[in-house]
C-alpha cells in the first residue's frame, strides 16, 4: 500500500511537471472590472483587465482571442482594444483597453469581454471566461492590484464614501498605487509602493479618521449605504456582506 501511494504521488507530480503547453488556459482575475472616472479630465483613458495563465510559461508571446458584446458602450466608438497578449515568460497579463471619456449626459458605460479558445489556449473556468468592463463618473471599487493593497492595508470593506475619503487624504494617485511589483510590471499605469509606504499610509489614515471623529463625535466618518465587507480581496463586487446599518469608517480600519 505504501509503495502504491508513493507511485500515485509520483505520477501526479509528473503530470503537473509535464503540463502540456497546448492545454494552457486563460482566466480573467475577476468577472467584473470597474474603473472610476471621478475627477478624470483626459479624453482617453487606459483600462486594464487582469488575467492569469493556467499552464506553463513560454519563450514567445501568445495572443488572446476576444469576443466583445456591446452593452452601453460600443467597440470602435466608445472604446478600443489596445492589447490582448500574454508576454513571453509571464503567467499574468492584462487585456488593455483605451476608453473615451463619457459623453455629455452619460454617467456610465459597460461592455462584456469574453475569452475565446484559439491555437494557444483552451477554455478555462467558465465563471472567469468573461469580464464585464464598466466605467463610471462615480467611485467604483478599483481593479485587483489597487484593491488588493487597499484590502490589505486599509480596510476589508469598500464603500464610495470610503473611496472618496482616501482620495481626499492621499490624492487621486491612490487609485494607481499597488504593493506588488507583478501588478505594476504587467500594467504600466500602476505604481509600486514599498511596504513602508503602505504602513505609513495606514497610520496616517487612522490618525486622520480618529482626529475627525474625536472632534465630531456626533458626526463621525461613516461608510455610505453601498458598503460591503469582503472575506477575500478576490471576492467579486457585490458578493460581500452588507450590514443593516453602514458602520463608522474607524471601526472597520485594519490594525497593522
Amino acid at each position: 500500500m505504501l509503495l502504491s501511494s508513493v507511485l500515485m504521488c509520483s505520477c501526479k507530480q509528473d503530470a503537473i511537471d509535464n503540463y502540456a503547453v497546448e492545454n494552457s488556459a486563460i482566466n480573467f482575475n475577476a468577472p467584473r472590472n470597474a474603473l472610476s472616472l471621478k475627477g478624470v479630465t483626459a479624453e482617453k483613458i487606459s483600462f486594464s483587465l487582469p488575467f492569469t495563465l493556467v499552464g506553463p510559461v513560454t519563450d514567445y508571446d501568445r495572443e488572446l482571442t476576444l469576443d466583445v458584446k456591446d452593452s452601453t458602450a460600443v467597440l470602435g466608438r466608445d472604446f478600443k482594444i489596445v492589447s490582448a497578449v500574454l508576454p513571453a515568460g509571464k503567467s499574468r497579463g492584462n487585456v488593455m483597453l483605451e476608453i473615451n471619456n463619457l459623453p455629455e449626459g452619460v454617467t456610465s458605460q459597460a461592455a462584456v469581454i469574453s475569452l475565446v479558445p484559439n491555437q494557444h489556449f483552451i477554455a478555462g473556468i467558465p465563471l472567469y471566461q468573461s469580464s464585464v468592463a464598466s466605467w463610471s463618473e462615480e467611485y467604483e471599487r478599483p481593479n485587483e492590484g489597487v484593491w488588493y493593497a487597499w484590502y490589505l492595508f486599509f480596510c476589508k470593506g469598500y464603500s464610495k464614501d470610503f473611496h472618496r475619503l482616501l482620495v481626499e487624504i492621499f490624492g487621486p494617485e491612490i487609485e494607481t498605487f499597488v504593493n506588488r511589483r507583478t501588478y505594476s510590471d504587467n500594467d504600466p499605469s500602476l505604481v509600486f509602493k514599498m511596504p513602508d509606504w503602505w504602513y505609513a499610509a495606514n497610520s496616517r489614515l487612522y490618525d486622520v479618521v480618529r482626529e475627525h471623529d474625536t472632534k465630531n463625535p456626533s458626526d463621525p466618518y461613516r461608510h455610505s449605504d453601498d458598503y460591503e465587507l469582503y472575506s477575500s480581496y478576490q471576492q467579486a463586487v457585490g458578493a460581500g456582506t452588507k450590514p443593516d446599518t453602514p458602520p463608522t469608517i474607524l471601526s472597520t480600519l485594519n490594525s497593522i
